[in-house]
This record gives structure tokens, C-alpha cells and sequence, in this order.
């Protein structure tokens, strides 16, 4: 069997010369000062808090609006499906009185931008009614699928002031 050749050890008694790793940490440049950086100002020192509270109001502001729209959207789709408030858009659009005073072209909102639906079956939706002359509020109250009472109330539109003050005058 034959035996490699084994390294020879440094020997700590040694010269730094006959050291490698002690010669090689002398030729190392000498450690110089850190390099020069500006004094913290307020704002740098508050700069990682700030965004931490930005980033926290942010979010509280991204659930706050998510929570809303949640409890808003739902029900409101649900409502917007209720026979009750469907036939109402069909009254609405075929009303001859809203006809003459918006024009010939009416659609309703497809959502009630406000609605009551009771348990006795009689149910109130608020919706608007556009045509090419303005815009109506117009609230239907409605019991199973037929219409009790509707109520028009003009939301003072720029065409409809307008159209006012061009009416003729009495004489």
C-alpha cells in the first residue's frame, strides 16, 4: 500500500513568510473609513412607520369598502330580481305621462336605488327613469305583481330647468 504525500502542516513557530494564510492577511490593504452618508433627517427616521401606517389604512380602507359593497350589492341584486320590481320597469317605461315629458326613448335603472320589501307581500321600489329630455325618481309601490301607486318626482335636471324657463308664458 502505498501512502500520498501529506501536506506539510504550517507550524505556528514558523516565520510569516512560511505561513500562506498570515502572508496572504499582511498583502490585504489596510481597512479604510466607512464611506461618507448624509445625517437621518425626521423624515428618514419616520419614513418605515409612515409606510407601515399608510399600509394599514389602506387596507382598513380596502375592507371597509369591500364590507360595504358586500352588504350593499347583495341584497340590492336580490331585489333587482323580485317580480315586484320588474313589473314596475315595465310600468315605468310604457307610461305615457313619462313619455311626454322625457321623450320617446325611456329606459329604467336596472338596480332600485332604493326598495322596501315587506312580508304582507305589498313591496316599495325607488328607481330613475332616463329619456333623451332628463331624468325621474320615480317610487312604485307594488303587492304581489301589480302596481298600487306610482309617484314621479323630477330631480331638477339641467334640460328640465332649462325647458322650464324656455316654456312660453301666460298672457
Amino acid at each position: 500500500m502505498s501512502e500520498a504525500p501529506r501536506e506539510a502542516s504550517p507550524d505556528p513557530e514558523a516565520p510569516p513568510e512560511a505561513n500562506g494564510e498570515a502572508a496572504a492577511a499582511e498583502a490585504a490593504p489596510a481597512p479604510s473609513l466607512p464611506a461618507w452618508e448624509p445625517p437621518q433627517t425626521l423624515a428618514d427616521r419616520l419614513s418605515p412607520y409612515l409606510r407601515r401606517a399608510l399600509a394599514f389604512v389602506v387596507l382598513v380602507v380596502a375592507l371597509i369598502t369591500g364590507s360595504a359593497t358586500l352588504l350593499w350589492a347583495i341584497p340590492t341584486a336580490w331585489a333587482s330580481r323580485h317580480p315586484g320590481f320588474q313589473e314596475a320597469r315595465r310600468q315605468a317605461v310604457g307610461d305615457r305621462s313619462l313619455r311626454l315629458l322625457l321623450g320617446r326613448s325611456l329606459s329604467a335603472d336596472r338596480w332600485p336605488g332604493s326598495y322596501e320589501i315587506r312580508a304582507e307581500g305589498r313591496s316599495t321600489f325607488g328607481f330613475g327613469v332616463s329619456g333623451d329630455l332628463g331624468k325621474v325618481w320615480v317610487v312604485v309601490e307594488v303587492e304581489g305583481e301589480r302596481i298600487c301607486s306610482v309617484r314621479r318626482h323630477p330631480n331638477g335636471s339641467w334640460q328640465q330647468r332649462w325647458m322650464l324657463r324656455r316654456a312660453p308664458k301666460a298672457r
